[in-house]
């Protein structure tokens, strides 16, 4: 709750910023001062869709609750839905990493393999990081997510999609419903988050988790 509440209070503060500049007669300041908190929100979505992302491996694992419906449900609702994909197809996905750990079989070895050597820090070498993340923020790494999407959250299953496309119609039909369009302009920036800062972000985990650990 918390990560959405940071994500529509900065959407708001974008919105109010918006409406108080004077573009007519400040032109070139207005422009500067909103790509400003553009970016500022933009690097806020992509912080908070990973802290999302996170909350949602744990939702995965069944932390949430301990009752599993309330579970799925929850964590269905506020993270994977809106990220496009089901915790049914995650757990597809995960639980086969973890039942193949460190083999051939291994998802998520399969996906490093794919786009090695970008999430192994000790092969790229820390002055390649910068380079890196650079091209993920700027959304360069676009061949890589993807193939990571593919992979990850292509629905194998009528149930693995049917939640996905349920909620997704309801929020769009909510939006036309209340005539309340500008929120579009931040659908469109949750699209883009994903696709460069929450994707740096992202990577930033993969590089240094378990990094100095045994095996």
């Amino acid at each position: 709750i918390t990560n959405w509440f940071v994500i529509i209070a900065s959407s708001y503060f974008l919105y109010f910023v918006f409406n108080q500049l004077s573009f007519d007669t400040q032109f070139l300041l207005s422009i500067f001062i909103f790509c400003f908190c553009v970016i500022f929100v933009w690097i806020i979505y992509g912080t908070r869709q990973h802290s999302l992302a996170t909350l949602g491996h744990d939702g995965g694992h069944g932390c949430v609750t301990q009752n599993t419906t309330l579970n799925d449900t929850l964590t269905n609702l506020f993270v994977f839905y809106p990220f496009g994909v089901s915790i049914e197809r995650f757990r597809t996905f995960h639980f086969a990493h973890h039942d193949n750990l460190g083999t051939s079989k291994d998802t998520l070895l399969i996906l490093k393999n794919m786009a090695s050597p970008k999430h192994d820090l000790r092969m790229i070498g820390k002055r390649s990081v910068g380079k890196l993340l650079l091209r993920d923020f700027l959304g360069l790494s676009y061949k890589e997510i993807f193939e990571f999407l593919f992979i990850f959250t292509t629905p194998r299953t009528f149930s693995q999609a049917f939640g996905v496309v349920v909620w997704w119609s309801l929020f769009i039909g909510s939006i036309f419903y209340s005539k309340v369009y500008f929120i579009f302009y931040f659908v469109l920036l949750w699209f883009i988050s994903l696709g460069t800062s929450f994707w740096g972000f992202f990577r930033m985990r993969t590089l240094t988790e378990h990094t100095g650990t045994a095996g």
